[in-house]
């Protein structure tokens, strides 16, 4: 089950913390500043987080072999909203930072949420840096582009973004998501899409 929980208190075998521990050492002593808004609370998450396992039953996949742990945190970041922790397949939920807005509009704490679950299921399926050879063919056919003009470092992205447009598909986070209009109608694909690998990936997990 995906869990919360208000404030880092566990140790957790199996997660290679160390491959973290430095970032985490910096994130807490340089990026984290006063809030500059809300942030998402516990109501908010939980929401989120049923919403997407409803649909997919998504914590099979990247709670398995340990829960996700999603620490909101009263405090905003400077140079992102919101991070991943892959290593030890975590999230630090933090307040929405207005500086770092494009064209002066917020982005929905809950649409942020989402795409950082789309990290972490990579992290899952393929490796953090890396997507899956199948999600080549989907990003051509729905967003109209070829993958040779997509540079290596911007791929998880890419898939954490399709992720975040195909877990609100049809569901109530869809007015969250600022990719929903623009790529309506590739929305269906990646629907269907996450829908395919993540219950592979289930069958795969129920094996071992």
């Amino acid at each position: 089950m995906l869990g919360i929980i208000a404030m880092f208190c566990l140790i957790v075998d199996r997660l290679d913390f160390t491959k973290n521990i430095e970032m985490l050492i910096e994130f807490f002593d340089s990026q984290l500043i006063e809030p500059q808004a809300p942030t998402l609370d516990k109501q908010g998450i939980e929401e989120t987080l049923k919403i997407i396992e409803d649909k997919f039953d998504l914590s099979k996949v990247v709670s398995n072999p340990v829960p996700v742990f999603i620490f909101p945190l009263n405090y905003s970041q400077r140079n992102v909203n919101m991070h991943n922790w892959p290593y030890i397949n975590s999230i630090t939920c933090t307040a929405i930072n207005p500086a770092l807005a494009e064209e002066n509009e917020l982005p929905d704490d809950q649409y942020i949420l989402t795409h950082e679950l789309g990290h972490l299921l990579v992290a899952k399926l393929s490796d953090y840096n890396t997507v899956p050879e199948s999600f080549y063919p989907i990003f051509e056919k729905g967003f109209h582009n070829k993958r040779e003009n997509v540079e290596a470092e911007y791929w998880p992205e890419l898939f954490a973004d399709t992720f975040s447009m195909a877990a609100a598909y049809n569901t109530e986070l869809a007015n969250t998501n600022p990719f929903m209009q623009k790529l309506f109608p590739s929305l269906s694909l990646f629907e269907q899409y996450f829908y395919n690998i993540i219950d592979e990936a289930k069958s795969d997990k129920i094996s071992l």
